[in-house]
């Protein structure tokens, strides 16, 4: 493949760096779109006239019609002795380009420029984005700003202006936090729009002088041609973010590569944008060839393959075709509809804005007119005098329809929305910062690590490569390996179809193999023994973590059942028996204070408040862990650098990134316990999880006196309620806070309260609605299960089971019928059934969309369920069980649960959900448009973007 010479024009990046930095002192500063029409200046063509011509009413999958279309617009280029340029979509430019490839013979075509539309190679490389950012955190960050189904159409690339925003600004706030990693700045300060910005910002000199240049270009007339201003400061901090980049690279830092490797693809789509504002034709091609090793990594084949030729023959444009390279080196590849600098547009994009537009809107075909065959060629025929009309109306009755000069940016209450969402976007990702140290590839909002089966931090070198490896082959015949394809990170949460994994969003999944199903299934109710999702949606989240619990609400509804706070206000001569890990939270960390102080400081909090006491503290030398995905949604993946310390080293840093590390953590309870211990403070540690040696320690002390717990776990509160035997002394708990409105517990008359039956089951019922270690089935609140529980003896028997040395069998006989009661269903109805009726009901029933997490789970799903909680609630009355036995799995370093052993849905119908066309998907061999389904991104080649079915973009 030939390469083209990077062509940055004058300040372009400089241009793009200085709006990124300086918006948090400059409140009131305009977003990069504003920014750049308001300081940009140059000479243009003029603005554009728009006219329509006869249109061709034919399918434009037919090739006779593409012919047609060719021939038409070379006849009337030859009326004014020009070479005609035609642009097309994908489809449409691959059948173009084959028509006139295999037309040697017709003089006429080859005289032809086929240009490929930019706007439709901006919406693929959107949708590459999403594909290379799925499961990093990118969607949870714009949820902050749009609503989650926009976030879905903005990462595919159907949203595009919005898409557009979402991601200029999060760029904008990933460059102010990479900034301020590098000058040491703390980015915790609030920023609010009207108070000014925070002193910390103020005394940074680099900010101060890029806003006095901000300050220069605002004053600028546009008369004054260039200003001098100190361009170099921002070389420098160019070139210390490169800098940072390759330090990434060499220490293996594969979260902060894959979110610089993010920042340059908006940084891509900023120069690409502004190549069609500024019509600027080599800026254009430099960005094409930018994009194609994204759009090959991301498996867009098609574009990889149009866009290869399209930039192969543009790039020979001065020699095969001079005056067209000449016109467009002038800036008419691209039109403009307003008589100014910055506003050229892509000539797809102004089709999408104008012709089609006009036929969605109202008074065109698909409002109100109709599209049948006289109804078309009514329309079609008069648009072009219509538009004539309304112009020469405009004259007469001297009123003009014009946008405003001032961009929609720059408008007060736009700068102020786009100052708040950055603001939004820069607290969400500062506690998560990508840019801090670490060798995982973890997902920044749930912490979940990947292997290194997954390449999507080398995007850009794997599309290189695949690149490379076309160079002398035939395009046409050129046959995409899957394996060559980049590995996205929810690659765990993926589904196999045709021996290739593919990931697809499980409401998706859902809605079209029900789509697919009414087809081919004759009883749709045997279907739903399969979860059809790639996960059991009801138990996992789309992440494939484990629903976290809301435990607080058991608490709650005990609470609500005692009829006062029954601990008395003295208590003579209790002890405490404090639970270490809430302890370990309790005490803020000062940097630069040695670990002696900072035990010491530990003591004195407890020898004020707690004494005497003991305090337990949890083990962490286990390798692995049922509550390892706990851990990982707790510290989002984030894990700090193991440091090698003693009392007298200075902690400096952020503690929760330090105690991240598990080594870290372990080191320092053994410090602290040590410290503990010489005043005076009885210490023990567990093997795991401390809350049984709590609750046990709680209970062996009661025999001599009485025992407050200072804990803030539920599950530490349900364990002192199921070991309650009124016998001893009285065993209380409470928090460490202070607050006077804070619970306190009398445990054994909580215990008298709920009943002894009650307090049996309690774990059991705890754990099988969400613990750290089970699921929380979605919809199914603890204390709607704790009202049950009660009130149901059947239930509590079944839950009997857990507590005994029960078979397999008899387990996920009784969790399943537990689960279907819970959800309301029949004795004896199973899971299957209960979801497939309950499918029904809510389709008939319901005003709104069915959300598949609403249904319950499947047999088979719910069954590792069951597994699992019954290892919990032994573990719980002290029975060690090998959790591989029950519903867990090793992968690595981790212990995973295992979600479900079925697959998503039966074979035949996974087959039909997809299609894996090689050409345009315009005929019925498109097993898509086959069963009436738009192609999506889980399709083979056309990924639901270049393809005659895919859904139509969404222009703002």
């Amino acid at each position: 493949m030939k390469t083209y010479e990077k062509h940055e024009p004058h300040c372009l990046s400089k241009y793009h760096l200085l709006p990124k930095l300086t918006w948090p002192i400059k409140s009131k500063a305009m977003e990069w779109n504003g920014f750049m029409q308001a300081f940009q200046h140059g000479k243009y063509p003029g603005q554009s006239s728009i006219m329509f011509l006869p249109m061709i009413d034919l399918n434009p999958s037919d090739p006779s019609c593409i012919y047609s279309t060719l021939k038409f617009v070379h006849s009337e280029a030859r009326k004014w002795d020009r070479q005609p340029v035609i642009t097309f979509d994908q489809p449409l430019y691959w059948k173009g380009l084959t028509i006139i490839s295999t037309a040697k013979e017709n003089a006429d075509l080859n005289d032809i420029v086929l240009r490929l539309g930019p706007f439709h190679m901006q919406m693929s490389f959107l949708g590459c984005i999403g594909y290379i950012m799925q499961s990093s955190g990118l969607k949870e960050v714009f949820e902050t700003v749009y609503a989650s189904c926009s976030v879905d159409q903005m990462l595919s690339g159907k949203a595009v202006s919005r898409a557009m925003r979402a991601h200029f600004l999060l760029d904008s706030a990933l460059t102010f936090l990479l900034f301020c990693k590098l000058h040491g700045i703390d980015p915790l300060e609030q920023l609010e729009e009207g108070e000014g910005p925070p002193s910390n910002l103020l005394e940074q000199e680099v900010l101060a002088s890029m806003g006095k240049m901000y300050d220069k270009l605002s004053e600028k007339d546009e008369r004054e041609g260039e200003i001098d201003l100190d361009w170099d400061l921002i070389n420098d901090l160019q070139i210390k973010m490169n800098e940072f980049g390759k330090e990434a690279e060499r220490k293996g830092n594969r979260t902060a590569l894959l979110w610089l490797q993010y920042m340059k693809m908006v940084n891509i789509l900023r120069n690409f944008i502004m190549a069609e504002r500024t019509g600027d034709w080599n800026l254009h091609l430099s960005m094409v060839r930018s994009m194609l090793p994204f759009y090959a990594a991301a498996g867009h084949n098609m574009y990889t393959r149009s866009a290869y030729v399209y930039f192969q023959q543009m790039s020979d444009l001065a020699d095969t075709c001079p005056d067209v390279y000449k016109a467009f080196m002038e800036g008419h590849h691209v039109i403009r509809r307003s008589d100014r600098f910055w506003a050229g547009l892509s000539t797809d994009l102004t089709i999408e804005q104008v012709l089609m537009r006009s036929i969605k809107s109202n008074g065109g075909m698909t409002r109100g007119k109709g599209m049948s065959e006289n109804q078309r060629t009514q329309w079609l025929l008069s648009m072009p005098y219509c538009s004539v009309m309304n112009l020469a109306m405009q004259d007469l009755t001297k009123t003009r329809y014009e946008s405003s000069e001032q961009h929609k940016e720059s408008g007060a209450e736009r700068i102020k929305r786009d100052f708040q969402d950055k603001c939004k976007l820069l607290g969400f990702i500062k506690v998560r910062n990508p840019f801090d140290e670490g060798t995982d590839l973890r997902n920044i909002e749930t912490g979940v690590t990947c292997d290194r089966s997954v390449t999507v931090d080398r995007a850009e070198e794997i599309g290189n490569t695949l690149l490379g490896s076309m160079t002398g082959k035939n395009i046409a015949t050129f046959s995409f390996k899957k394996s060559q394809r980049t590995v996205p990170m929810n690659a765990k949460c993926s589904i196999t179809i045709d021996d290739e994994k593919v990931f697809v969003d499980p409401q998706l999944l859902f809605q079209r193999l029900l789509a697919a199903s009414n087809r081919i299934v004759e009883d749709k109710a045997d279907i739903f023994q399969f979860e059809l999702a790639s996960i059991p949606p009801s138990l996992f989240d789309q992440h494939g973590l484990m629903r976290s619990p809301q435990k607080s609400q058991l608490a709650d509804a005990i609470w609500k059942i005692l009829e006062r706070s029954n601990i008395e206000d003295e208590i003579t001569d209790p002890h405490y028996v404090v639970d270490g890990g809430s302890l370990l939270h309790r005490i803020p960390w000062q940097n630069d204070s040695t670990f002696a102080l900072i035990c010491s400081s530990y003591v004195d909090f407890l020898q004020r408040n707690f004494v005497p006491c003991t305090v337990v503290f949890d083990g962490y030398q286990s390798a692995h862990s049922t509550k390892d995905s706990t851990h990982i949604r707790r510290s989002k993946g984030a894990v700090g650098t193991a440091v090698h310390f003693d009392e007298k080293t200075p902690f400096r840093g952020k503690k929760e990134m330090f105690l991240n590390n598990t080594k870290n953590k372990d080191n320092f309870l053994k410090l602290l316990g040590q410290t503990l211990e010489r005043h005076g403070i009885d210490v023990k540690y567990a093997d795991g999880d401390a809350d049984l040696m709590i609750v046990l320690t709680a209970k062996e002390i009661s025999e001599l006196k009485p025992v407050i717990v200072i804990a803030e776990d539920t599950d530490i509160l349900v364990l002192l309620i199921h070991y309650a035997n009124n016998t001893g002394y009285p065993i209380y708990m409470q928090s460490s806070g202070s607050n006077s409105s804070q619970k306190k517990w009398n445990v054994d008359e909580t215990a008298k309260s709920i009943g002894e039956d009650m307090c049996r089951v309690l774990p059991v019922m705890h754990a099988i609605t969400g613990c750290d270690t089970t699921s929380r089935p979605f919809g199914v609140g603890k204390g709607k299960a704790f009202k049950e529980f009660r009130s149901k003896p059947e239930l509590r028997q079944l839950a009997c089971v857990f507590l005994e040395r029960s078979s397999k069998e008899d387990i996920v006989k009784s969790g399943e019928e537990i689960i279907c009661q819970l959800f309301k269903g029949m004795p004896c109805e199973g899971l299957n059934f209960l979801k497939f009726r309950l499918f029904g009901k809510k389709t008939i029933l319901g005003t709104k969309v069915l959300h598949i997490q609403s249904l319950p789970p499947t047999s088979d799903a719910a069954s590792f369920h069951s597994m699992r909680v019954y290892h919990q609630v032994q573990t719980w009355i002290g029975n060690e069980i090998n959790p591989c036995d029950w519903g867990w799995t090793v992968k690595g370093s981790l212990l995973l649960p295992v979600r479900n052993s079925l697959g998503p849905g039966p074979r035949e119908l996974l087959k039909v959900v997809r299609c894996s066309c090689k050409g345009g998907c315009d005929t019925v061999r498109c097993s898509c448009r086959k069963h009436g389904l738009n192609c999506t991104q889980l399709c083979g080649d056309c990924r639901g973007h270049g393809c005659t079915n895919s859904e139509v973009p969404e222009i703002d």
